[in-house]
Protein backbone atom coordinates (compact mmCIF):
# COMPACT_ATOMS: atom_id res chain seq x y z
CA UNK A 1 0.00 0.00 0.00
CA UNK A 2 0.64 3.36 0.09
CA UNK A 3 2.23 3.65 3.70
CA UNK A 4 4.24 0.94 2.88
CA UNK A 5 6.16 2.58 -0.30
CA UNK A 6 6.37 5.21 1.48
CA UNK A 7 8.60 3.30 4.42
CA UNK A 8 10.42 1.50 2.13
CA UNK A 9 11.25 4.57 -0.05
CA UNK A 10 12.14 6.48 3.34
CA UNK A 11 11.19 9.71 1.19
CA UNK A 12 7.88 12.15 2.08
CA UNK A 13 5.50 11.64 -0.82
CA UNK A 14 2.78 14.56 -2.18
CA UNK A 15 0.28 13.85 -4.26
CA UNK A 16 -1.94 16.89 -5.34
CA UNK A 17 -4.99 15.33 -6.85
CA UNK A 18 -5.94 11.49 -6.52
CA UNK A 19 -7.52 11.71 -9.47
CA UNK A 20 -4.97 12.83 -11.55
CA UNK A 21 -5.48 10.39 -14.61
CA UNK A 22 -1.56 10.24 -15.50
CA UNK A 23 -1.03 8.49 -11.66
CA UNK A 24 0.15 4.73 -11.91
CA UNK A 25 -2.17 3.90 -9.15
CA UNK A 26 -5.12 6.70 -8.93
CA UNK A 27 -6.90 6.67 -5.33
CA UNK A 28 -10.68 4.62 -5.26
CA UNK A 29 -11.70 6.97 -2.08
CA UNK A 30 -13.11 10.11 -4.08
CA UNK A 31 -12.67 11.58 -0.53
CA UNK A 32 -9.09 12.37 -0.73
CA UNK A 33 -8.21 14.81 -3.55
CA UNK A 34 -5.07 15.52 -1.49
CA UNK A 35 -2.60 13.44 -0.14
CA UNK A 36 0.58 14.19 1.59
CA UNK A 37 2.60 10.93 3.34
CA UNK A 38 5.57 11.76 5.45
CA UNK A 39 7.96 9.03 7.25
CA UNK A 40 8.73 8.86 10.93
CA UNK A 41 11.59 8.26 11.35
CA UNK A 42 13.57 7.09 14.80
CA UNK A 43 16.71 6.28 15.84
CA UNK A 44 16.59 2.47 14.85
CA UNK A 45 15.02 2.82 11.83
CA UNK A 46 11.28 4.09 10.38
CA UNK A 47 8.80 4.08 12.69
CA UNK A 48 5.29 4.80 11.33
CA UNK A 49 4.16 7.35 8.55
CA UNK A 50 2.12 10.77 9.36
CA UNK A 51 -0.72 11.03 6.70
CA UNK A 52 -2.39 14.51 5.85
CA UNK A 53 -5.49 14.59 3.49
CA UNK A 54 -7.54 17.00 1.82
CA UNK A 55 -11.06 16.66 0.33
CA UNK A 56 -10.10 19.12 -2.80
CA UNK A 57 -7.13 19.13 -4.79
CA UNK A 58 -4.20 21.26 -3.77
CA UNK A 59 -0.51 22.06 -4.99
CA UNK A 60 2.07 21.51 -2.44
CA UNK A 61 4.69 24.66 -1.85
CA UNK A 62 7.75 24.30 -0.97
CA UNK A 63 6.78 25.96 2.39
CA UNK A 64 3.93 23.39 3.19
CA UNK A 65 6.42 20.61 2.53
CA UNK A 66 8.94 21.93 4.87
CA UNK A 67 6.46 22.01 7.41
CA UNK A 68 5.31 18.71 7.22
CA UNK A 69 8.21 17.29 7.36
CA UNK A 70 9.42 19.21 10.42
CA UNK A 71 5.71 18.31 11.70
CA UNK A 72 6.90 14.53 11.14
CA UNK A 73 10.23 14.92 12.77
CA UNK A 74 8.52 16.66 15.63
CA UNK A 75 6.31 13.74 15.54
CA UNK A 76 8.61 11.15 15.39
CA UNK A 77 10.19 12.38 19.18
CA UNK A 78 6.95 12.52 20.81
CA UNK A 79 6.60 8.97 19.64
CA UNK A 80 9.74 7.61 20.88
CA UNK A 81 9.65 9.05 24.29
CA UNK A 82 6.43 7.46 24.55
CA UNK A 83 7.75 4.39 23.72
CA UNK A 84 10.24 4.63 25.92
CA UNK A 85 8.48 5.33 28.76
CA UNK A 86 5.64 2.81 28.26
CA UNK A 87 8.98 0.21 27.81
CA UNK A 88 10.48 1.90 31.78
CA UNK A 89 6.85 1.34 32.78
CA UNK A 90 7.24 -3.13 32.12
CA UNK A 91 10.72 -2.84 33.19
CA UNK A 92 8.82 -1.34 36.46
CA UNK A 93 5.88 -4.24 36.49
CA UNK A 94 8.39 -6.48 35.96
CA UNK A 95 10.67 -5.55 38.67
CA UNK A 96 7.65 -5.78 41.11
CA UNK A 97 6.16 -9.12 40.01
CA UNK A 98 9.85 -10.25 40.14
CA UNK A 99 9.47 -9.19 43.70
CA UNK A 100 6.46 -10.89 44.62
CA UNK A 101 7.88 -14.84 43.32
CA UNK A 102 10.60 -14.16 45.50
CA UNK A 103 8.92 -12.65 48.37
CA UNK A 104 6.87 -16.39 48.05
CA UNK A 105 9.76 -18.35 47.70
CA UNK A 106 11.31 -16.99 50.70
CA UNK A 107 7.91 -17.50 52.61
CA UNK A 108 7.36 -21.15 51.77
CA UNK A 109 10.84 -22.27 51.70
CA UNK A 110 10.87 -21.72 55.56
CA UNK A 111 7.89 -23.50 56.22
CA UNK A 112 7.34 -26.94 57.48
CA UNK A 113 3.94 -28.05 57.95
CA UNK A 114 2.32 -29.57 54.80
CA UNK A 115 -0.92 -28.12 55.27
CA UNK A 116 0.29 -24.89 55.96
CA UNK A 117 2.82 -24.76 52.99
CA UNK A 118 0.52 -25.75 50.71
CA UNK A 119 -2.04 -23.16 51.12
CA UNK A 120 0.80 -20.52 51.33
CA UNK A 121 2.03 -21.84 47.88
CA UNK A 122 -1.82 -21.66 47.13
CA UNK A 123 -2.57 -18.37 48.23
CA UNK A 124 1.33 -16.67 46.66
CA UNK A 125 0.67 -18.33 43.54
CA UNK A 126 -2.49 -16.23 43.35
CA UNK A 127 -0.85 -12.95 44.07
CA UNK A 128 1.79 -13.30 41.52
CA UNK A 129 -0.09 -14.59 38.70
CA UNK A 130 -3.26 -12.26 39.70
CA UNK A 131 -5.45 -15.37 38.67
CA UNK A 132 -8.86 -15.96 39.91
CA UNK A 133 -8.85 -19.49 41.30
CA UNK A 134 -5.74 -21.61 42.37
CA UNK A 135 -6.05 -25.42 42.96
CA UNK A 136 -3.32 -27.58 44.29
CA UNK A 137 -3.37 -31.47 44.49
CA UNK A 138 -0.33 -33.09 46.24
CA UNK A 139 0.79 -36.53 45.15
CA UNK A 140 1.61 -39.44 46.84
CA UNK A 141 4.22 -40.58 45.67
CA UNK A 142 4.54 -43.53 48.04
CA UNK A 143 0.61 -44.13 46.88
CA UNK A 144 1.18 -43.45 43.09
CA UNK A 145 -2.04 -40.91 43.67
CA UNK A 146 -3.13 -37.56 44.43
CA UNK A 147 -4.02 -36.66 47.74
CA UNK A 148 -7.80 -35.33 48.08
CA UNK A 149 -9.16 -32.79 48.77
CA UNK A 150 -7.06 -30.53 47.19
CA UNK A 151 -5.51 -27.11 48.56
CA UNK A 152 -7.63 -24.24 46.76
CA UNK A 153 -7.91 -20.48 46.61
CA UNK A 154 -10.59 -18.61 45.15
CA UNK A 155 -13.27 -21.37 44.43
CA UNK A 156 -17.32 -20.01 44.96
CA UNK A 157 -17.48 -23.18 47.60
CA UNK A 158 -16.13 -24.13 51.00
CA UNK A 159 -14.19 -27.54 51.91
CA UNK A 160 -17.33 -29.31 53.13
CA UNK A 161 -18.86 -28.36 49.29
CA UNK A 162 -16.22 -29.83 47.44
CA UNK A 163 -18.27 -31.26 44.74
CA UNK A 164 -16.03 -34.43 43.85
CA UNK A 165 -15.35 -37.35 46.46
CA UNK A 166 -12.11 -38.75 44.89
CA UNK A 167 -9.61 -37.84 42.39
CA UNK A 168 -10.57 -39.98 38.99
CA UNK A 169 -7.31 -41.19 37.78
CA UNK A 170 -9.35 -40.69 34.50
CA UNK A 171 -9.43 -36.74 35.71
CA UNK A 172 -7.68 -33.73 34.28
CA UNK A 173 -5.57 -33.69 37.25
CA UNK A 174 -3.89 -37.07 36.33
CA UNK A 175 -3.56 -35.34 32.56
CA UNK A 176 -1.58 -32.86 33.99
CA UNK A 177 0.62 -34.50 36.59
CA UNK A 178 2.25 -36.67 33.51
CA UNK A 179 3.32 -33.78 31.52
CA UNK A 180 6.35 -32.28 31.10
CA UNK A 181 5.85 -28.63 30.65
CA UNK A 182 3.21 -26.24 31.73
CA UNK A 183 -0.03 -26.46 29.58
CA UNK A 184 -2.07 -23.47 28.56
CA UNK A 185 -5.83 -23.75 27.68
CA UNK A 186 -6.90 -19.84 27.16
CA UNK A 187 -9.89 -21.22 25.69
CA UNK A 188 -11.27 -24.20 28.04
CA UNK A 189 -14.33 -24.75 26.34
CA UNK A 190 -12.37 -24.68 22.98
CA UNK A 191 -9.66 -27.33 24.59
CA UNK A 192 -9.82 -31.10 23.46
CA UNK A 193 -8.56 -32.35 26.99
CA UNK A 194 -10.67 -30.02 29.11
CA UNK A 195 -13.84 -29.46 27.10
CA UNK A 196 -15.69 -31.95 28.89
CA UNK A 197 -13.93 -32.27 32.39
CA UNK A 198 -15.55 -32.33 35.15
CA UNK A 199 -13.08 -29.36 36.39
CA UNK A 200 -14.20 -26.78 33.90
CA UNK A 201 -17.96 -27.61 33.71
CA UNK A 202 -18.21 -27.70 37.36
CA UNK A 203 -16.14 -24.63 38.37
CA UNK A 204 -16.80 -22.86 35.27
CA UNK A 205 -13.19 -22.14 34.61
CA UNK A 206 -12.75 -20.34 31.33
CA UNK A 207 -9.23 -19.94 30.70
CA UNK A 208 -6.03 -22.24 32.82
CA UNK A 209 -2.55 -22.83 33.32
CA UNK A 210 -1.81 -26.25 34.68
CA UNK A 211 1.45 -26.16 35.91
CA UNK A 212 3.07 -30.36 37.15
CA UNK A 213 5.30 -29.65 40.37
CA UNK A 214 8.94 -31.45 40.59
CA UNK A 215 11.92 -31.90 42.63
CA UNK A 216 15.00 -33.36 41.52
CA UNK A 217 12.65 -35.23 39.06
CA UNK A 218 10.28 -36.51 41.43
CA UNK A 219 6.56 -35.32 41.20
CA UNK A 220 5.67 -33.84 44.33
CA UNK A 221 2.26 -32.43 42.54
CA UNK A 222 0.04 -30.54 40.26
CA UNK A 223 -1.10 -26.76 40.17
CA UNK A 224 -4.64 -25.42 38.44
CA UNK A 225 -3.89 -21.34 37.61
CA UNK A 226 -7.59 -20.24 36.57
CA UNK A 227 -9.81 -17.21 35.37
CA UNK A 228 -13.31 -17.32 35.00
CA UNK A 229 -13.05 -15.02 32.42
CA UNK A 230 -11.29 -15.67 28.98
CA UNK A 231 -7.46 -14.66 29.23
CA UNK A 232 -4.26 -14.29 27.26
CA UNK A 233 -1.09 -15.19 29.40
CA UNK A 234 1.73 -13.09 28.62
CA UNK A 235 5.55 -14.51 28.85
CA UNK A 236 5.63 -12.52 31.78
CA UNK A 237 3.08 -14.57 33.33
CA UNK A 238 3.95 -17.72 32.51
CA UNK A 239 8.28 -17.16 33.45
CA UNK A 240 6.77 -15.74 36.63
CA UNK A 241 4.17 -18.99 37.35
CA UNK A 242 7.05 -21.39 36.18
CA UNK A 243 9.93 -19.51 38.45
CA UNK A 244 7.12 -19.98 41.36
CA UNK A 245 6.58 -23.51 40.36
CA UNK A 246 9.90 -24.79 40.46
CA UNK A 247 10.67 -23.16 44.49
CA UNK A 248 7.00 -24.22 45.23
CA UNK A 249 8.09 -28.23 44.33
CA UNK A 250 11.23 -28.01 46.58
CA UNK A 251 9.50 -26.29 49.40
CA UNK A 252 6.66 -28.99 49.00
CA UNK A 253 9.29 -32.24 48.51
CA UNK A 254 10.77 -30.19 52.05
CA UNK A 255 7.62 -30.81 54.06
CA UNK A 256 6.99 -33.65 52.01
CA UNK A 257 10.13 -35.03 54.13
CA UNK A 258 9.87 -33.35 57.37
CA UNK A 259 6.41 -34.57 58.17
CA UNK A 260 7.40 -38.39 57.18
CA UNK A 261 10.78 -37.40 59.88
CA UNK A 262 7.90 -36.46 62.50
CA UNK A 263 5.77 -39.47 61.63
CA UNK A 264 8.61 -41.56 62.21
CA UNK A 265 9.35 -40.16 65.39
CA UNK A 266 5.79 -40.21 66.52
CA UNK A 267 5.52 -43.98 65.57
CA UNK A 268 8.86 -45.30 67.56
CA UNK A 269 7.92 -43.32 70.21
CA UNK A 270 4.76 -44.95 70.33
CA UNK A 271 6.12 -48.52 69.57
CA UNK A 272 8.39 -47.81 72.55
CA UNK A 273 5.49 -46.92 75.00
CA UNK A 274 3.45 -50.34 73.37
CA UNK A 275 6.22 -52.41 74.22
CA UNK A 276 6.83 -51.51 77.78
CA UNK A 277 3.09 -51.71 78.48
CA UNK A 278 2.99 -55.34 76.59
CA UNK A 279 6.19 -56.45 78.53
CA UNK A 280 5.09 -55.28 81.96
CA UNK A 281 1.49 -57.40 81.30
CA UNK A 282 3.41 -60.39 80.99
CA UNK A 283 2.57 -61.82 84.11
CA UNK A 284 -0.75 -61.25 83.43
CA UNK A 285 -3.53 -64.11 82.16
CA UNK A 286 -4.00 -64.50 78.71
CA UNK A 287 -6.93 -62.80 78.04
CA UNK A 288 -5.56 -59.40 80.00
CA UNK A 289 -2.29 -59.90 78.07
CA UNK A 290 -4.86 -59.82 74.76
CA UNK A 291 -6.56 -56.74 75.24
CA UNK A 292 -3.65 -54.71 76.54
CA UNK A 293 -1.75 -55.77 73.00
CA UNK A 294 -4.54 -54.20 70.97
CA UNK A 295 -5.24 -51.35 73.12
CA UNK A 296 -1.39 -50.50 72.68
CA UNK A 297 -1.80 -51.17 69.08
CA UNK A 298 -4.68 -48.85 68.45
CA UNK A 299 -2.45 -46.35 70.90
CA UNK A 300 0.52 -46.61 68.70
CA UNK A 301 -1.53 -45.62 65.74
CA UNK A 302 -3.42 -43.01 66.86
CA UNK A 303 -0.46 -41.65 68.22
CA UNK A 304 1.19 -41.68 64.37
CA UNK A 305 0.05 -38.60 62.44
CA UNK A 306 -2.44 -39.02 59.46
CA UNK A 307 -6.48 -40.66 60.28
CA UNK A 308 -6.57 -41.93 63.46
CA UNK A 309 -7.40 -45.47 64.39
CA UNK A 310 -10.48 -45.75 66.18
CA UNK A 311 -11.16 -49.82 66.51
CA UNK A 312 -9.04 -53.03 67.05
CA UNK A 313 -9.41 -56.74 67.39
CA UNK A 314 -7.40 -59.36 67.86
CA UNK A 315 -8.39 -62.88 66.34
CA UNK A 316 -6.28 -66.17 67.16
CA UNK A 317 -5.37 -68.65 64.65
CA UNK A 318 -5.62 -72.31 65.53
CA UNK A 319 -3.96 -74.64 62.64
CA UNK A 320 -4.74 -77.99 63.82
CA UNK A 321 -8.46 -76.70 63.79
CA UNK A 322 -7.98 -74.09 61.25
CA UNK A 323 -9.85 -72.13 62.82
CA UNK A 324 -10.11 -68.45 63.84
CA UNK A 325 -11.22 -67.62 67.27
CA UNK A 326 -12.65 -63.85 68.09
CA UNK A 327 -10.27 -62.98 71.05
CA UNK A 328 -10.43 -59.47 72.03
CA UNK A 329 -11.56 -55.82 71.07
CA UNK A 330 -10.80 -51.99 71.74
CA UNK A 331 -12.11 -50.23 73.00
CA UNK A 332 -14.78 -52.27 74.06
CA UNK A 333 -17.62 -49.33 75.19
CA UNK A 334 -17.96 -48.60 71.31
CA UNK A 335 -18.19 -52.00 69.95
CA UNK A 336 -20.16 -54.12 71.99
CA UNK A 337 -21.89 -56.19 69.33
CA UNK A 338 -17.75 -57.22 68.53
CA UNK A 339 -17.86 -57.85 72.67
CA UNK A 340 -20.40 -60.49 72.61
CA UNK A 341 -18.82 -62.14 69.31
CA UNK A 342 -15.51 -62.83 71.72
CA UNK A 343 -14.82 -66.82 71.91
CA UNK A 344 -16.73 -67.42 68.95
CA UNK A 345 -15.13 -69.45 66.40
CA UNK A 346 -14.70 -69.50 62.53
CA UNK A 347 -13.46 -72.30 60.03
CA UNK A 348 -11.12 -71.48 57.20
CA UNK A 349 -11.80 -74.89 55.52
CA UNK A 350 -13.59 -74.42 52.30
CA UNK A 351 -15.65 -77.40 53.00
CA UNK A 352 -16.81 -76.61 56.47
CA UNK A 353 -16.98 -72.69 56.26
CA UNK A 354 -20.80 -71.46 55.50
CA UNK A 355 -20.06 -67.84 55.71
CA UNK A 356 -17.65 -65.06 54.87
CA UNK A 357 -14.10 -65.43 56.48
CA UNK A 358 -13.54 -61.65 55.90
CA UNK A 359 -10.51 -59.98 56.15
CA UNK A 360 -8.63 -61.56 58.62
CA UNK A 361 -9.29 -64.52 57.45
CA UNK A 362 -7.80 -64.03 54.14
CA UNK A 363 -4.86 -62.61 55.65
CA UNK A 364 -4.10 -65.80 57.87
CA UNK A 365 -4.49 -68.06 54.57
CA UNK A 366 -2.40 -65.51 51.99
CA UNK A 367 0.26 -65.13 55.07
CA UNK A 368 1.21 -61.88 54.63
CA UNK A 369 0.45 -58.72 55.63
CA UNK A 370 -2.81 -56.54 54.40
CA UNK A 371 -3.73 -53.01 53.96
CA UNK A 372 -7.30 -52.09 53.34
CA UNK A 373 -8.31 -48.90 52.48
CA UNK A 374 -11.53 -49.51 51.69
CA UNK A 375 -13.34 -51.98 53.34
CA UNK A 376 -16.74 -51.67 51.51
CA UNK A 377 -14.81 -52.84 48.21
CA UNK A 378 -13.74 -56.05 50.30
CA UNK A 379 -15.74 -58.81 48.78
Amino acid sequence: GFAYRIIRANQPSFTPDTLDPGLKRPAIDKGRRAIAGVPLRGKEGPIGVLYVNWKAARQFSEQDKDLLIALASQASVAIQNAQRHEEMSRLLNEVINAKAPAEAVAEVMVLGDIKVTLQSITDWAKKVVGCDAVVLYEYDRARQTLNFPPTYVGLPYELAEWPYKEVSHESIAYKMLHLEDLYIAERVDENPLFTNSTFAQTEGIKSCMAIPLKATQEKVGVRFVNYFSYHDFTNEQRTNTQLFANQAAVAIKNAQQFEAIKRSEAYLGALHESAKAITASFRLGRRQVLDRIVKQAVKCVQRSLGPKAHLGTIQLYDSKTDELSFESVYPPAKSPKLVDMIGEQRSLNKAQRSERIGIAGRTVINRFPKIVRDVRLEP
